[in-house]
């Protein structure tokens, strides 16, 4: 495979396989000298993500500009994530999501070789697994004694990979025949990635947290470089229960995606409001 291919299919698949996973908030439990520690917990959370897709992409001859030369909606879709500690300092995070975007292209397009009418249909379509280890870097503690309320923060790395099976598919029109022709676009593929969360307990029943995501390939005169943020806010919605505890996420996330290798390009994003229920047990 060619090193431009290799740099476009990992932007791609990059683009498509990074969404929402905000159950990383852990939980704090007293330790027998009566001071704030980690404690060791279990996660589930259904969350959804509305967004937009932005940006522009020049690959196997399709110069396009997602903005202004096609037509995407929001699109929100539900995923599932599960979190287990594996210690008091160790999580194992794993996230499954079916994705979909499709929209109209505005204009006379060359696509893999083959001509396309304006009005050919675009969609990309994804499913994956996301594997992820989170190590706690720092922790912090608001009060000393068990008749205080149980308030702190901490700092996590992250390492993870995404194991991820990709499509991409132009269906539409040839400009001088008419005959309807298709083109398509199929990988599996593994992305590792580093990051970093952190959260805070600001309230007896609220939570915010934030991640960040930071990706960097270079494969001979090429490179890829992605950006992924999310601020979260976490309420919690059975504050009288002493075993499962229920929360009600709400976030914004950005994420960008910018990679260049001979004359292929992709610079495209998602953004937009995040939404979820979690429960810690």
């Amino acid at each position: 495979m060619r090193v431009a291919q290799v740099l476009i299919l990992v932007a791609v698949l990059v683009l498509v396989v990074t969404m929402p996973a905000l159950a990383w908030e852990r939980g704090f439990t007293w330790d027998n000298g009566g001071k704030i520690a980690l404690a060791r917990n279990t996660t589930v959370q259904v969350y959804g993500w509305k967004n937009d897709l932005f940006g522009d992409v020049n690959v196997k001859g399709m110069s396009l500009d997602l903005d202004d030369e096609a037509d995407f909606s929001a699109k929100t879709r539900l995923g599932l994530t599960i979190t287990h500690g594996l210690s008091k300092k160790n999580n194992l995070l794993l996230t499954y999501n079916s994705f979909d975007h499709s929209g109209r292209i505005n204009k006379t397009v060359t696509f893999d070789n083959r001509n396309y009418q304006a009005g050919a249909n675009l969609q990309l379509k994804n499913r994956w697994f996301d594997l992820t280890w989170s190590h706690n870097l720092n922790f912090w503690s608001q009060g000393g004694t068990s008749s205080q309320e149980r308030r702190g923060g901490f700092i996590d790395g992250l390492l993870g990979i995404k194991i991820s099976q990709a499509d991409l598919d132009v269906a539409g029109y040839a400009p001088v025949t008419n005959a309807y022709t298709t083109g398509s676009w199929s990988e599996s593929f593994p992305i590792p990635y580093i990051g970093l969360a952190a959260g805070s307990q600001v309230a007896k029943n609220l939570w915010l947290d934030g991640h960040l995501k930071f990706i960097s390939v270079n494969v001979g005169d090429g490179s890829v470089r992605s950006i992924d943020f999310d601020l979260n806010a976490a309420l919690r919605l059975n504050p009288q229960q002493k075993d499962t505890e229920w929360f009600a996420t709400l976030g914004y996330r950005s994420f960008n995606i910018d990679g260049e290798a001979d004359n292929d390009n992709i610079n495209v994003g998602y953004r937009g409001p995040t939404f979820g229920l979690l429960a810690r047990f």
